[in-house]
């Protein structure tokens, strides 16, 4: 199983960096046991400050944010909270 988490908020000098997560989960069962693994890797961040919110890929190439998210649980929150402070 993998899907997209939203990793802790960062703040630094005026800006709101939003890590985002690729976990993956997997097990194996066999005949003695069960195996449990699992990963977590950077996909992309959320950058939050005066200029506004984008979202850029490990590459630092753009992104939909609105794509994002749609995909990344509780992202649309974090957001309206970080955007309303602005205001």
């Amino acid at each position: 199983m993998s899907e997209l988490h939203m990793g802790k908020p960062i703040y630094l000098n005026g800006t709101n960096i939003i890590p985002i997560e690729k976990v993956y989960l997997g097990n194996y069962t066999f005949r003695k046991g069960y195996w449990l693994y699992g990963s977590k890797e950077p996909v992309s961040i959320v950058v939050c400050d005066a200029h506004g919110v984008r979202a850029l890929d490990i590459q630092a190439h753009g992104l939909s944010l609105t794509e994002l998210i749609r995909k990344v649980p509780g992202l649309e929150a974090v957001l309206a909270e970080f955007t309303a402070v602005g205001d």
